[in-house]
């Protein structure tokens, strides 16, 4: 007899203001966007717990001292972190059942657009509706939050705290996250295609802060007061405003040198498309800017940055977060999906 698969998606999310400055305990804004990670779990009676990812092209199943890899053994260290969500959640529920857990992504990797803790939330809420336990969206954060550390070392928690809630969240390092009403508006994300590593760009930035303590106390002054007064955009709807201080913040990144040439050269071709706002998001160095263009100008900026060689992709604020549910036919057409080591 077939048992009853259990998904969960989660969205991607975006920084719209306040990456790096929030290292230094300023204020930052994110936003969960409709690109999403789908993970499936499905229990099995034998103990095995099998773990594939469709983007690296490997599976790992496992059983008390077993382990077997198919696919490429390199990206095994990879799936690491969602052994550790799996592992947890059997504690935490109480359950010897083995699991098969599947994931697939619309999020470019190393890219800001947080596919890691998109990968750890949708894991952690689809384990938690296979188990049959209550959707407790702490819980996932709780879960996802193990994954993250394994990734990151020390991560805000503003990556999976925006994407299990969905909608704009502002955290504030010391008290932490907030959600905040904001108007419909779309994105046109456009990735660079370079990849970049977000520990030592914050440890360049950090750097350059305190070589200076003047120019480290106007920069976190001005950061802050952009993100506040982008807050104050939101609620009132004023997407003009809101636009305005993107560009202002893009420069200011640019001046701590975390932005990239192909990064300046989509933030000027927005301008130049009359677009509301550009900057950089996450890191920078590469990865991805966001733009917000005018109401019906998506597809023609769209067009431009692909003619520029980039990948745009126009997305919505996600305003649901992760969301579950079961495939009633017990399976789904996978290769290898259900075998055993």
């Amino acid at each position: 007899m077939d048992v009853a698969a259990s998904y969960a998606m989660a969205p991607g999310k975006v920084i719209l203001f306040g990456e790096h400055f929030v290292v230094s305990g300023n204020p930052a804004v994110a936003a969960a966007i409709r690109l999403r990670t789908t993970a499936y779990a499905r229990l099995r009676m034998d103990g095995w717990v099998t773990i594939s990812s469709k983007g690296l092209g490997v599976r790992v199943a496992y059983r008390d001292d077993e382990l077997v890899v198919h696919g490429d053994g390199s990206k095994v260290k990879a799936l690491n972190p969602l052994k550790a969500i799996v592992d947890e959640a059997r504690r935490r529920f109480e359950r010897k059942d083995g699991v098969d857990l599947h994931v697939s992504s619309e999020i470019p990797v190393a890219s800001g657009l947080g596919s890691s803790a998109s990968t750890a939330v949708s894991t952690a809420a689809s384990l938690c509706k296979a188990y049959g336990a209550p959707f407790d969206k702490g819980i996932i954060m709780e879960l996802a939050s193990m994954a993250e550390r394994m990734v990151h070392g020390r991560p805000s928690g503003i990556d999976h705290t925006v994407i299990t809630l969905g909608g704009v969240i502002i955290y504030r390092p010391r008290g932490g996250f907030s959600s905040l009403s904001f108007p419909k508006f779309k994105l046109v994300i456009v990735n660079t295609g370079r990849l970049r590593s977000t520990g030592r760009l914050v440890a360049k930035v950090q750097e350059y802060l305190d070589r200076d303590p003047a120019v480290k106390k106007r920069m976190l002054s001005e950061a802050n007061r952009i993100t506040l007064e982008a807050v104050e955009s939101l609620s009132r709807g004023d997407l003009e405003a809101l636009g305005h201080l993107m560009y202002r913040n893009h420069e200011l990144l640019r001046e701590l040198g975390v932005s990239s040439r192909e990064l300046d050269l989509i933030v000027e071709a927005a301008r130049d498309h009359n677009a509301l706002g550009a900057k950089l998001t996450g890191a920078g160095g590469g990865g991805c800017a966001i733009i917000l263009p005018r109401r019906g100008s998506e597809a023609e900026i769209s067009a431009c940055m692909r003619d520029l060689g980039f990948e745009p992709f126009i997305v919505e604020v996600d305003e649901e977060g992760v969301v579950t549910g079961t495939l009633d036919e017990g399976g789904i057409p996978l290769e290898g999906w259900g075998d055993e080591g």
